[in-house]
This record gives C-alpha cells, structure tokens and sequence, in this order.
C-alpha cells in the first residue's frame, strides 16, 4: 500500500513539473563511516561529458544509432547542440540521471537512513508526505562533505534551468527566486515538509558549474574546425561544499515556519547525536565551523549568501565570537 500511495504521488507530481529527488536525512548518517565517491562521481560524469561530445562530433557508434544528430552533427561549433546532448546525459529528468545512478552503483559508498528512525519519523503524513511515504534518499561523502544523492539532481538539473534561464536574459535575482518558489511550493513546503536550503545551494552551484561550459576563464569545452573538445575534466569537489549538507546549511521546516517540526527535528538530533564528538551542538548547524566556511566561499556574493545559506547558518557567520566559537545569537534567532 505504501509503495502504491508513494507512486501515485510521482505520478500527480509529475504531471506539474519534472520528477526530483525527494528528501534526505543528513543527521542520521553524521557518525557513519562513508567512503569518499568523488573518484566514482568524477569518473562517471566525465565518461558521460565525453559520450556528449563524441555523440556531437560523430566520434563514437552511439552517435550512429541517436536520431537526434543525423543531420551534419558537428562541423559548425553549434553550441546549443552540444547543449542539448549535455543535458541529456547529465540533466535528465527521468531513470538514468547521475542521482539513479549514484543510487545503485557499487563503487558509491551510501548511508541509507532508517526507514522507522529518521528525522521525519515523527512528523504527519501530511507535514511530510514525500518522506512519509516514499522514504528517503542515501547519503553520500564527496570529498569532507556528507549529502543526500538529491543534490546530485538540484545541481545538474536546476543548475542547467538557472543557466537557461540566465541565458535567456533572467536576472540573478530572477534566477535564485526560482528555488524560492520552489522550495515554498510544489517541491518544498507542500510534498516535504522542508524549505530545504541546501537544495537551494546545489542549484546555484549547479548554475555555477553550467556557466563555465563555454565561458568564463577555464570553460570545459572548446570548439576548433568544427570539432568540440574537452579542455579540462570536471571535479565535483571544485563545487561541494558545506552547505550541500543539511546538518550544516538548516532545513526550514513545515512553511510557517512551523516551531513543533524544529522542536521534532531538533529532538531527534539530540538523541541520535548525543555523545558525538567534534560536534558544536546537537541542532543545526552542527558545526560552527563548517558555516563559517560557506561563508568564506560566498563572501563576494551576499545576495547568494542570503538566499541560499539557513538563517542559523547565518547568524554564526555574522556574529560568531571567534574566541569561543560559540555564535552570540543563535538562540534568539530561533525563538
């Protein structure tokens, strides 16, 4: 009953938009000895980056057999054909996008978090009904940093739509709105009781990473006699971060924001992580530290910093007391 209810609900949800990631639980895997996949992550999107531009310049048998590039691939440095085939293999929607993929292969190291013992296993099915009855997604370790496979999705898939839209002359003000209505609506608030806000910081890093395709100061690809090549590989540690990492970059929970799913949330942190070591508290963010960090990595950019970094994150890199490390006002932010 519970995998029809939940498949029922993919199906209503995709006839609005396109299917995503649901949701993760970051603090149940915060002690689990997760492998790094960067190596694994890396290969396996550099392996589809090269499939995409072997299919464009008429390289490899795959291109023989894709309808989509018959007519005189290659030879004209067509950006949005390569753009297409890009997305195809790495921003896709449906079964064999880098998260299903990330889900299942045997050289990912996952924390999968229990279905009877999560952050949600308090909440009502109607606070939180993607995570009530579909579950929750693993979590992963790319490079230092513990997130849900989710991500992987929110940073190609929403990434690509913020650089389209930005190419289509949207503002970043416009852009970084999108995740706003997004996490307040059909794929926040109203299916998973979250705003999750790193969501929010796996798509602009996304963005990030789509921007450089073709520009910038060391795009990927390059095109010379009509001939796309790749000039660097990507690495996904160039762009993972703390506040991928929902321990870290806080959920704002139920769209009120609801005070008893914090109080929920905030209980079940205290009895799974109690006794932890190298934590600053039980709450999050977790660690001072790693807010700090996300705040070093935005600093040039506070619209982004404010948009897609948790009010608690915040206030410990605004207010920290340096000496202590103990974030002065914290605790009235969240009265």
């Amino acid at each position: 009953m519970r995998r029809f209810s939940c498949l029922l609900f993919l199906v209503l949800l995709i006839q609005s938009k396109e299917i995503f990631g649901w949701e993760t639980d970051n603090f149940s895997c915060v002690s689990a000895n997760i492998e790094d996949s960067s190596k694994a992550l890396n290969e396996e999107t550099n392996r589809r980056f090269k499939a995409a531009i072997d299919m464009v310049n008429k390289e490899s048998p795959e291109a023989k057999r894709s309808s989509l590039f018959k007519k005189k691939a290659g030879g004209n440095c067509n950006q949005e054909k390569l753009t297409n085939a890009l997305s195809n293999v790495l921003a896709s929607s449906w079964m064999g996008n880098l998260e299903t993929w990330a889900n299942k292969a045997s050289n990912v190291d996952r924390c999968v978090p229990s279905p009877s013992d999560n952050i949600f296993k308090s909440f009502r099915n109607i606070d939180a009904p993607m995570a009530k009855l579909c579950g929750l997604r693993p979590v992963i370790r790319i490079g230092k940093t513990r997130t849900g496979i989710d991500k992987l999705s929110h940073f190609m898939k929403e990434g690509y739509e913020y650089w389209q839209s930005e190419r289509d002359g949207g503002s970043l003000d416009q852009i970084l709105q999108q995740g706003i209505e997004e996490e307040e609506g059909m794929f926040g608030w109203t299916t998973t009781g979250t705003k999750s806000y790193g969501d929010m910081c796996a798509n602009y890093f996304g963005f990030l990473f789509w921007k450089s395709i073709f520009d910038g100061p060391r795009p990927y690809l390059k095109c010379e006699n009509g001939v796309w090549f790749q000039m660097r590989d990507v690495d996904w540690n160039e762009y993972v971060n703390p506040c991928f990492d929902e321990s870290i970059n806080c959920n704002e929970w139920g769209g009120r924001p609801d005070k008893l799913m914090k109080e929920t949330a905030d209980a079940f942190g205290k009895a799974k992580l109690s006794g932890v070591k190298g934590l600053d508290q039980t709450s999050c963010p977790i660690r001072y530290g790693d807010c700090l960090e996300i705040g070093q990595i935005l600093a040039d950019n506070l619209k982004v910093l404010d948009t897609v970094v948790h009010p608690s994150c915040l206030a410990v890199i605004r207010d920290v007391d340096k000496g202590s490390r103990t974030p002065r006002h914290v605790k009235e932010l969240e009265q």
